[in-house]
């Protein structure tokens, strides 16, 4: 069983209330939609999961938020306030948080993994190359400053 973490970033309500107003002043339903959406998806980032047996696994997300790199995802959550939450509501300081992800640094990867089980089923992603600098391996994930990451977005 695995938990996934994520940065909540707090919502600018003031600048939200008056996008919203202004396109459903000009009754731009759509546009009013698109602003919710988009202010959803940037107020809570999937920033990874820690698995029993496995090291932590963090989400690139293409970097669309942060380097990926501590420091990249350090000033991510700094710059934004954001706060750490598991998926069952636990919240974390930024030092607690890399307890977390170094209390799984004895873990395997999939490369390990995928050694050991090679008749098991991989599961593959598609992404658009925004990572290819770090050079992934075949099963979609890579190292950088230490850390394991994925070119999944979407995983959880």
């Amino acid at each position: 069983m695995g938990t996934n973490f994520y940065a909540y970033i707090p919502l600018k309500k003031r600048e939200l209330k008056e996008k919203l107003s202004a396109a459903i002043d000009k009754d731009e339903i759509e546009e009013a939609e698109n602003i919710i959406v988009d202010a959803k998806e940037k107020h809570c980032v999937h920033l990874g999961k820690r698995s029993g047996g496995w090291k932590f696994l963090f989400n690139a997300n293409e970097e669309k938020y942060y380097e990926c790199s501590r420091k990249g995802i350090n000033n991510f959550i700094k710059k934004n306030e954001a706060v750490i939450k598991d998926e069952y509501g636990s919240t974390y300081s930024l030092e607690e948080f890399w307890d977390e992800v170094k209390a799984f640094d004895k873990g395997i990867d999939a490369v390990e993994y995928y050694k050991e089980y090679p008749n098991e089923r991989y599961f593959h992603c598609n992404y658009h190359g925004a990572l290819d600098k770090y050079h992934p391996n075949q099963y979609d994930e890579f190292y950088n400053d230490g850390l394991r990451f994925t070119t999944c977005s979407e995983f959880c």
